[in-house]
């Protein structure tokens, strides 16, 4: 909304890419043999597979959607009417009901599935066994994120929260309900930006002074948000004049800034040197928290490290990885990395990473 900026904290997205890759010294005859990385689609189209570290279909690329492997090393795929999540071998290891999708479990033991049809969605939560923990009930659910409580939405399309017993602790009232970190969420009512903890105590978020940021006034700045292993957190600006330029930057924890809102777009999670960044003409680079350019802006969208040493980036439409150098570990060649939608499939189910100049959220 212009006049009123927003925070971006986001750790990732509602989708977590896998950090299931080898050590970045890895050589590239272990690297060949290493298992599935990303999901992916050539840059020539078809169907969606999975990639090693040299950009080789270490699983065959037969699927209709495809997301990461987790932790425990499972990935939920389609192939069809049948829905399911495979071992890195590509073996089935359970099936959901037909026509459903699956966001995987990420860090969590429980991972949310609903119907394909958005028109007709229910969504419950599955264990890693397969078994159906929480009815297929609510009309959008989002994760539990290792945390005690899930966001839901009833079919009035009010926001509210149960827990892992699929008990309702909040019953839906509220506009919406934002996933913000581990145990903690946004919520709105009538406008007014809330935050709320797992012991359910709800505050309103304070907004702050452009110019002077440490001093908090009742409007026309942003609302704190998340803050990352360092103590820092973004803060985004919608300019309350013309010409309305989006900016972020980066906050120390005691409210002044680390890194002076100048850029499009920033990403912050708690990688302790590299924060995406990108320029107003579009290209993207790597900031260190002194605000240089550690990987010099180039790319037309470029993610977070994933912990072992790895990005994902794209050059004009076509995607590959890259080290903590900026250096490629192939030429890039994929149209879709990290989760990947078939072009034969009509309606968009998961979301291609962002290759436009401004990512909206």
């Amino acid at each position: 909304m212009l006049g009123r900026s927003v925070i971006s904290g986001l750790v990732g997205l509602s989708l977590i890419w896998s950090t299931n890759a080898v050590a970045a010294s890895a050589t590239t005859n272990s690297a060949q043999t290493e298992f599935p990385l990303l999901a992916a689609m050539s840059s020539k189209g078809g169907n969606c597979g999975f990639i090693n570290l040299t950009g080789q279909f270490a699983i065959p690329a037969i699927y209709d959607d495809a997301i990461p492997f987790d932790d425990s090393g499972l990935a939920w795929v389609r192939r069809g009417k049948k829905s399911e999540f495979i071992d890195k071998k590509g073996r089935v290891v359970f099936s959901l009901p037909d026509d459903t999708k699956s966001p995987g479990f990420g860090k969590d033991d429980l991972a949310v599935f609903s119907d394909v049809d958005l028109d007709k969605s229910r969504s419950g939560f599955v264990n890693r066994k397969g078994e159906i923990v929480i009815a297929k009930e609510w009309k959008l659910a989002t994760s539990f994120n290792g945390g005690k409580m899930a966001a839901v939405v009833n079919d009035s399309g009010k926001w509210g929260f149960i827990n892992r017993a699929g008990e309702v602790v909040i019953s839906p009232r509220y506009v919406s309900a934002e996933g913000f970190s581990k145990g903690s969420y946004i919520l709105y009512i009538a406008g007014e930006r809330y935050k709320m903890d797992e012991d359910l105590n709800v505050s309103l978020s304070g907004y702050v002074d452009y110019d002077n940021p440490g001093k908090v006034k009742e409007a026309g700045a942003y609302p704190m948000g998340y803050t990352n292993a360092q103590g820092f957190f973004l803060a985004s600006f919608d300019d309350e004049k013309p010409p309305y330029e989006y900016r972020t930057g980066l906050l120390k924890p005691d409210g002044t800034w680390q890194i002076k809102p100048l850029y499009e777009h920033m990403e912050l999670d708690d990688d302790p040197e590299l924060i995406p960044a990108q320029k107003k003409d579009g290209k993207r680079g790597y900031l260190d928290y002194a605000g240089n350019w550690a990987i010099q802006p180039s790319f037309t969208y470029a993610s977070g490290f994933n912990g072992k040493g790895y990005a994902r980036a794209w050059l004009a439409e076509k995607g590959g990885l890259i080290d903590r150098k900026g250096n490629w570990l192939f030429t890039p060649k994929f149209a879709l990395l990290n989760q990947c939608r078939a072009l034969n499939v009509a309606a968009p189910m998961i979301a291609s990473p962002p290759i436009q100049n401004k990512v909206s959220y």
